[in-house]
């Protein structure tokens, strides 16, 4: 499946459940979020800076079912999520564009080569001077 058709097909969903506790990052609730669709989930042994109220967490895995199902009531009632919900998840996937990606990445092999090239240049004028 491409990334497109994953996609799409993510929107068909009502919520999705993450369950990873080895995750670091998580990419699937991001996906999740940023197709609109809200998140159910335990919080991994290493939670992720992006973890707020963008979704329904728990650090008990007993507790998603019991999540899931208070969810999926709510749904079949017609309770829509709340606008404030929907705008942390809004605010947790925004920061994570393939833009910001590509100026992070650049930003960062730029100041490893600016380092590298100031190390060489003490390096150098260190000889220099004990040459001297």
């Amino acid at each position: 499946m491409t990334y497109d058709e994953f996609a799409e097909n993510l929107k068909e969903c009502m919520v999705s459940v993450w369950v990873d506790d080895e995750s670091t990052f998580g990419t699937f609730p991001l996906e999740s979020m940023k197709c609109g669709i809200p998140v159910i989930g335990k919080i991994p042994d290493t939670e992720p800076d992006w973890l707020g109220e963008n979704g329904f967490w728990t650090y008990d895995g007993n507790k998603v079912v019991e999540l899931l199902g208070t969810f999926i009531s709510a749904w079949m009632e017609g309770i829509e999520l709340e606008a404030e919900v929907k705008e942390k998840m809004k605010e947790t996937y925004l920061p994570y564009s393939k833009d910001n990606h590509s100026i992070a990445t650049l930003s960062i092999f730029n100041t490893i080569m600016s380092q590298r090239a100031e190390g060489i240049k003490t390096t150098i004028e260190k000889i220099k001077t004990e040459a001297v």
